[in-house]
């Protein structure tokens, strides 16, 4: 009897050769959204939705009884990760695959994940305009600082993390909210309960993150947390590092912090979702191909737009910046920001850090060094208290209209202002969006397909201000918040 089975891999964007471990006779490609190219036994052929590859064993196969190939490769030379499932297996596969849409519906085809599991659902915002006027950023320049309240009695404050807008600061029981107008007062105390966990000394405090409300702190070396709501504190990870003083750094579901104080080029790891607990060894910084020698690794991590940011010991004034996408590669960027060794946070629009410097001392400074070329907001409707900002740290295309302007590519902007961190995937997940140029209102639709999975990028003009509906997967909205 031969046997068959279906393959499901996710390859990224750009990568090529990632071995497949199926063997058999044949190949066919039951789900792509593009064209990919396949090698068995080092012949590369592309292949697409529909075609079947079939191989024809060896000599020296027939007679051991081994089918035609036992693995083979798949190389991704596009822009975008792609979704493909094989059927891979012994004898021959015959399957009818017609190729267009037959019949209406709401589901999406995606890249990633093929069809969606949800129907999407319709983000309304409105874009207003602050300034597009270009204005130099110097990173580390104080934006504000000065002593809060003790929070504690204890006359320290440990951390600094960030939810629902604001900078939170911890020390022991007790969390204080601020902004960057409000440091000298606290916002908002509230009080955790700590009756079933035991903590050290409130100095040990040194990093926190969080993400959909709960809150990952370290205390010692263990892991706890607690949620925003209930604010009831539990241990999670006893032993999580051998390092006091490396603050958190939240990437995705992942908290990563320097693992010891002898190798700070070893993180402890913790996913959110699963609760498993891993190291994770970065690339050596003096081996960047092209590069000059970096320096060494440092203390201190924090997580920024899907980036993990390690203090650099051989330079005080450069943090190395580390994606979990691509683990093998490391760079370097500027940012003046001293070793505070106190869980310091970046607001999740990449634009000003918290940090917590001595006693009950804070500041908020500058966190990139580079060119604001204007500054946007997005809201609900004429609700001013539900306002994001949309920092542009890179210049758009656009052109002045009547009172407004009509600026380009604003959807990724959107969505990251409106979600706190959303994924550069984006376009995976979006399938229309509704808008005015100022003269007509527009629907620009991939159909029944996402974006990404049709070609689309957001390269039309949208009026600022003015309403906006993105029609977007639920679950981007619900994994990307912070």
């Amino acid at each position: 009897m031969s046997s068959q089975s279906e393959i499901v891999v996710t390859v990224k964007a750009g990568q090529t050769e990632m071995p497949v471990r199926a063997g058999g006779d044949f190949i066919f490609v039951k789900e792509a959204a593009r064209n990919v190219r396949v090698i068995v036994d080092g012949q590369a052929i592309n292949m697409g939705r529909g075609d079947k590859r079939r191989i024809e064993r060896s000599e020296e196969r027939k007679l051991s009884g081994n089918l035609a190939f036992d693995s083979f490769e798949v190389s991704n030379l596009g822009d975008d990760d792609l979704r493909l499932v094989f059927v891979v297996g012994e004898g021959d596969y015959n399957s009818q695959i017609v190729t267009g849409e037959l019949s209406v519906s709401d589901y999406i085809q995606t890249n990633l994940s093929g069809t969606s599991k949800t129907n999407p659902t319709t983000l309304k915002k409105r874009v207003g305009l602050v300034s597009m006027v270009e204005t130099p950023i110097v990173s580390g320049e104080k934006q504000n600082s000065g002593e809060m309240p003790d929070l504690d009695g204890d006359g320290s404050t440990a951390c600094v993390f960030w939810h629902d807008g604001k900078f939170w600061a911890m020390g022991g029981s007790k969390i204080g909210s601020f902004t960057k107008d409000s440091v000298g007062a606290y916002d908002e105390v509230k009080t955790i309960d700590l009756t079933d966990v035991t903590l050290t000394n409130i100095n040990h405090m040194r990093g926190a993150v969080c993400k959909h409300g709960n809150v990952y702190f370290v205390n010692g070396y263990d892991l706890f947390t607690f949620n925003m709501g209930l604010l009831k504190a539990k241990l999670l990870v006893e032993g999580f590092t051998q390092n006091l003083n490396g603050g958190l750094g939240l990437v995705g579901d992942d908290i990563y912090q320097t693992k010891s104080t002898s190798n700070f080029g070893v993180l402890s790891r913790y996913n959110i979702k699963t609760g498993v607990v891993d190291e994770v060894t970065l690339p050596s910084p003096s081996n960047q191909i092209g590069s000059p020698v970096y320096g060494t690794y440092g203390n201190d991590v924090v997580g920024v737009g899907g980036y993990l940011y390690i203090a650099n010991n051989s330079a005080g004034n450069y943090y190395f910046k580390w994606s979990p996408d691509k683990p093998n590669e490391i760079a370097r960027e500027f940012h003046n920001i001293s070793a505070f060794s106190r869980g310091m946070c970046v607001d999740p629009y990449g634009r000003y850090v918290g940090v917590a410097v001595s006693g009950q001392f804070v500041r908020v400074l500058n966190w990139p060094e580079t060119t604001l070329y204007g500054e946007l907001y997005v809201q609900n409707g004429a609700d001013a208290a539900t306002r994001k900002p949309i920092y542009l740290f890179e210049p758009l295309p656009f052109y002045s209209k009547g009172s407004g302007f009509v600026i380009f590519n604003l959807v990724a902007k959107i969505l990251n202002a409106a979600i706190s961190g959303a994924s550069e995937k984006w376009r995976d997940y979006v399938n229309a969006v509704t808008f005015t140029d100022g003269d007509n209102e527009i629907t620009f639709s991939a159909g029944t397909q996402s974006f990404a999975r049709r070609g689309l990028d957001d390269d039309f003009g949208i009026f600022v201000e003015s309403d906006v509906e993105i029609s977007v997967l639920p679950e981007f909205v619900i994994d990307a918040s912070i």
